[in-house]
């Protein structure tokens, strides 16, 4: 790393890109919610950039490493004083509740710690809720996570993650009654814990009529007294004009910062990867027998067990593992060659799984009272035994399991998991 000092006049700003590390010299900053003084230090994490304003005359050390930088940023090209000036409000009714909305790359990660910081700086026991399941800095891609804030923060990575919920998805398509559930439950934790300030961030799907219908759905239920929307430009006026018509309690918008990094496709796959690594740290091998652990989101294993001949199937031309019957719906097992030979098969109900294709799929381990205690990546289903051999870092008893529809390219080292790559697939096809 380089380092370098930078002397600021009073109500000059300056932009930091990450990774760096800052240390005030003399005077005071005013960064991210919070007055940084003599002798405090903050991070900026890499792919990070933050806008920070001297409150007096101060000298700033800063330990740059590659790819970051410092400059400060012309008149209007930031938006610290817009932020200062608005995000106060948030705090004013009791107990303070607000969600945060935005397109993806809004700054709304940045815009939660900003609020964190302002409430602990009152004095609150303050939480925060991640509800995005792509790209979650609390919790596990396909997840939502709840942390609280004990001390001042510059990114919420720098969180222990207190409690989950498995979704099973990396996108909330398709999963929104899930999503909005999760919230729920992990807002009324936090509430539970004597929380008096609760600032939940949400996933960047707002364009469509299908999202500002999620969006609004997710409103609705959480109830919070503060909805903040990030924009670049008018995509959540609509939803934020119906808002206030309806006589929300408060509405604030924000302009994001004209230098919000933007990711591409890869660079958020890399990062889900990592956070994927990170989680899955200190693991071990978990059989679960199936017979005594259900898994609740997919009827297997609930029925009763047929011969592969009572479908009419050939034992010497299609290889089936395991089959069963329950209330209608047809369930075979069968050899990955041998599974487009059921392609156009009229059988009504048939869902089709080809043996080895479990491997790497991601699920939700529950404990008591459906709650979540972790998760874990399958590495094969034993369907004579009826059990299911994991890799997860969870230590508790699995009472139930949730199958996931995302899908991990990973690598054992020692007791630790590096996930290569993520996709979202579905274990099973119909002919």
């Amino acid at each position: 790393m380089r380092g370098l000092v930078v002397t600021l006049n009073e109500e000059e700003k300056l932009r930091i890109k990450g990774p760096a590390k800052l240390k005030v010299n003399r005077g005071s900053l005013y960064l991210l919610g919070r007055v940084l003084s003599e002798g405090r230090e903050a991070t900026v994490a890499k792919g990070r950039i933050i806008c920070t304003k001297a409150i007096k005359s101060c000298e700033i050390k800063v330990l740059i490493g590659e790819g970051g930088g410092v400059e400060k940023p012309g008149e209007g090209e930031e938006t610290i004083d817009e932020w200062s000036s608005k995000l106060p409000e948030a705090l004013v009714l009791k107990p303070v509740d607000i969600v945060i909305l935005g397109d993806t790359d809004t700054g709304k990660s940045t815009a939660v710690v900003f609020l964190a910081n302002l409430a602990l700086s009152k004095g609150f026991k303050v939480a925060v809720i991640d509800g995005d399941v792509g790209q979650n800095d609390l919790s596990p891609p396909s997840s939502l996570g709840l942390a609280f804030v004990k001390d001042y923060i510059s990114s919420l990575r720098e969180l222990r993650v207190e409690k989950i919920h498995f979704v099973g998805s990396i996108t909330p398509s398709g999963y929104e009654s899930e999503v909005i559930y999760g919230l729920i439950k992990l807002s009324s934790y936090a509430i539970e814990k004597g929380v008096q300030a609760l600032i939940i961030n949400t996933d960047g799907w707002v364009r469509g009529s299908h999202a500002l219908k999620f969006k609004l759905n997710l409103i609705r239920a959480l109830n919070p007294k503060v909805v903040v929307g990030l924009q670049r430009g008018k995509e959540l006026e609509g939803l934020l004009r119906a808002l206030e018509a309806y006589g929300w309690p408060k509405v604030i918008r924000l302009n994001t910062p004209p230098t919000a990094p933007k990711r591409d496709h890869k660079e958020r796959k890399e990062l889900r990867g990592l956070t994927y690594t990170k989680y899955f740290t200190n693991c071990r091998k978990l059989i679960v027998d199936l017979n005594k652990v259900p898994i609740l989101n997919f009827p297997i294993f609930r029925g009763e067990p047929i011969q592969p001949e009572e479908l009419g199937l050939l034992k010497d031309t299609v290889r089936a593992h395991y089959c069963e019957r329950m209330g209608g719906i047809t369930l075979i097992v069968v050899d990955t060659r041998n599974g487009d030979l059921l392609k156009g098969c009229k059988m009504p109900n048939l869902i089709v799984l080809r043996r080895g294709d479990e491997r790497g799929i991601i699920a939700g381990l529950l404990g008591e009272g459906f709650e979540t205690i972790g998760l874990g990546i399958i590495e094969e289903v034993d369907y004579q035994r009826k059990a299911v051999k994991l890799i997860t870092p969870v230590r508790g008893e699995v009472k139930g399991i949730i199958i996931g529809r995302v899908k991990v390219l990973f690598k054992e080292e020692g007791g630790n998991v590096r996930v290569v790559e993520d996709l979202q697939t579905q274990l099973f096809t119909k002919p």
